[in-house]
């Protein structure tokens, strides 16, 4: 039982104990094996009240047996209705971003991680002005920050989205996050007013892992139009919340594997030479042969496209999705792929999927074991 069933079963369901009726033979079956006597004619009358009222033990066994049987039937052995299947895969107070991020976004690392209870709840706030920005949920590795916030209005104001994120290590006071935020979300169901979100970004490892974190937020809203005036575009003064770090997510420490298999075509060849795997990543890494002429290194003349890594598990498979690439170190012929990461699925392989840019046919796409 996983810890969302352990939410959604009521705790008194383990003490619950299903009684069977007992069912006594009828009376009359007992009599057959009993040795038959000469009646006397002063006794016919207790015969018959007793095969009356055998006949009506009888009728009663029946009938409790019937009900039971349509109990069974219509109770027991009745498909789980559909908003119980729903609730099997509630995140509780963290639905809202559930449902967003799997009809819109899917980040497969977040959902991976809800999976596992690899979350720290926060609930912190900030509010000024009219604007609150609540914190709800954070999620880490030594590799990458995701963080689950809620932004309102105490009035009319819509919210179309959050403007700007900007994350510090206190320790240092620098921005812990070494390239752009990624930033996405919804407004809650029939409510303008309120907007569920996630920002992810990959944490700078030229610094230690942050323990407290200073996030600055800033909320967009627009005025809708009256007959006084048009609607406006208004933004939230800096909404300061600070949060710390659990543990758990300093102990994840990233594997590293070089599988260094060579990939071949049209007279190039590529090296897969550095996988990093981590709970909310993985970095595919790729070299190019360095005899080849660094004109035709450049990574839009001969490298790869990103398809996905196949994640297998006990038979059943998914694709987790690339995220982006980028050069390493501007070195021209060294170039990384990332993806979304299921590894705390423990899965049982992993194979990444290639497919050289400026090719057309499905033979050139290429699979490559990892783990």
């Amino acid at each position: 039982m996983t810890d969302h069933d352990k939410r959604i079963l009521p705790a008194e369901t383990d003490a619950m104990r299903i009684t069977q009726p007992s069912v006594q033979p009828p009376l009359a079956a007992a009599t057959d094996s009993l040795p038959v006597q000469q009646a006397e004619p002063a006794a016919t009358e207790p015969v018959v009240r007793q095969k009356w009222w055998d006949a009506r033990l009888l009728v009663v066994v029946i009938a409790t047996a019937i009900v039971m049987l349509i109990l069974l039937t219509t109770t027991w052995l009745r498909p789980v209705p559909d908003d119980l299947q729903a609730n099997a895969a509630s995140w509780g107070e963290l639905e809202p971003f559930r449902v967003y991020q799997t009809d819109d976004v899917h980040n497969q690392s977040l959902v991976s991680a809800m999976d596992h209870n690899y979350i720290q709840m926060v609930n912190k706030t900030a509010e000024q002005e009219g604007y609150k920005l609540t914190i709800n949920a954070v999620t880490a590795d030594e590799n990458r920050l995701i963080i689950l916030y809620t932004a309102e209005t105490n009035d009319s104001r819509q919210i179309p989205h959050v403007s700007s994120v900007k994350l510090l290590n206190i320790a240092t006071g620098k921005p812990i996050n070494a390239s752009r935020v990624r930033m996405n979300g919804t407004n809650g169901e029939e409510n303008r007013q309120q907007y569920f979100g996630t920002a992810t970004m990959r944490l700078d490892h030229r610094q230690n892992f942050p323990r407290e974190i200073a996030a600055q937020f800033r909320i967009m809203s627009i005025t809708p139009d009256s007959a006084a005036e048009p609607g406006r575009i208004r933004y939230s003064p800096t909404l300061l919340v600070h949060f710390s770090l659990a543990p758990q997510f300093r102990t994840q420490e990233t594997e590293i594997i070089y599988p260094n298999q060579a990939i071949d075509w049209n007279n190039h060849t590529v090296w897969l030479t550095r996988v990093e795997l981590s709970p909310l990543e993985m970095r595919v890494r790729f070299t190019a042969d360095s005899n080849m002429d660094k004109e035709y290194a450049k990574p839009d003349r001969v490298w790869l496209s990103p398809r996905g890594v196949i994640s297998e598990k006990d038979g059943q498979t998914i694709t987790l999705q690339p995220l982006g690439s980028r050069v390493v170190s501007h070195d021209p012929y060294t170039f990384e792929h990332v993806y979304y990461s299921n590894l705390l699925d423990d899965p049982d392989s992993l194979e990444v999927v290639v497919k050289p840019l400026g090719t057309s046919a499905y033979a050139d796409t290429q699979i490559i074991r990892i783990k």
